[in-house]
């Protein structure tokens, strides 16, 4: 039995083709909708933050960068990209952090 060539495949025209739905449009109606962000706290500065998450180690302070190897040391010994904020607070209290109050 001869294989059909390319052209004989398809037998639906370009028009028809084009008509139907494409995948886009499925994922479109699953996607959940994100929910709505809280303002942040009046005492946040972002800019502080940005500043700090850009600096280099010969900038950073001594307890900033005493917790930025820890969680390195953490990810590399425990092969996790992105630690859990339990695996952080694991690290912290290694680090001699205690709650006060």
């Amino acid at each position: 039995m001869k294989k059909p060539h390319k052209s004989q495949k398809s037998t639906k025209s370009p028009a028809k083709r084009a008509a139907r739905p494409v995948a886009t449009a499925r994922r479109a109606r699953s996607t959940p909708q994100p929910a709505a962000q809280a303002p942040a706290p009046e005492s946040f500065d972002e800019g502080d933050e940005k500043e700090a998450a850009t600096r280099r180690p010969d900038e950073m302070d001594g307890d900033l960068l005493e917790f930025v190897k820890a969680i390195d040391h953490y990810k590399r010994e425990h092969r996790r990209q992105f630690p859990s904020w339990g695996e952080v607070l694991h690290v912290l209290k290694s680090l001699g952090f205690k709650r006060s109050a």
